[in-house]
């Protein structure tokens, strides 16, 4: 754990590319969630995980519904 650092889970996130945006934002989702409970437990000082936005999903699109006359 200790091994993880802020610029290795960078390099993870940026290896993971940008065809499956909610598979990447669950990923890292995930991760943070990991670190972030062996924080809490004290088995390491901060959280590796500090990408802003990373773990955010993207948006649905919005569609447009087309009327009976369309």
């Amino acid at each position: 754990l200790n091994e993880i650092t802020p610029a290795l889970v960078r390099t993870w996130y940026a290896g993971l590319g940008t065809e499956y945006p909610m598979r990447t934002a669950h990923a890292y989702q995930l991760l943070r969630t990991i670190m972030g409970t062996a924080r809490a437990d004290g088995l390491i000082r901060e959280n590796p995980c500090t990408i802003p936005k990373a773990g955010r999903t993207p948006k649905r699109k919005e569609l447009d519904l087309l009327t009976v006359g369309e």
